[in-house]
């Protein structure tokens, strides 16, 4: 286990602050800001909130923000057990 341990000890980070962690790895001129969210507006989750059981709000609240994959089979396994 020590062999592992040695061969692996120059790849880790120390501990950082998180701000530093993000301003390096994560730097603000990276982010995509032209997807902005809309302004929120009354009634704009009613078609959420009037759903009368939980696995019914997943459609029209996750809906909008899933972005179609081809060839790939999307499933809700919400309701499987683990």
């Amino acid at each position: 286990m020590l062999d592992m341990g040695d061969e692996m000890k120059g790849y880790f980070v120390g501990p950082m602050p998180a701000t530093e962690f993000l301003n390096t790895f994560f730097p603000k001129s990276s982010l995509d800001t032209s997807a902005r969210a809309k302004q929120f507006e009354p009634g704009c989750f009613d078609n959420v909130v009037s759903c009368a059981l939980e696995t019914d709000t997943y459609e029209p609240f996750v809906g909008p923000f899933v972005v179609p994959c081809i060839d790939v089979n999307n499933t809700n396994s919400f309701h499987i057990p683990d």
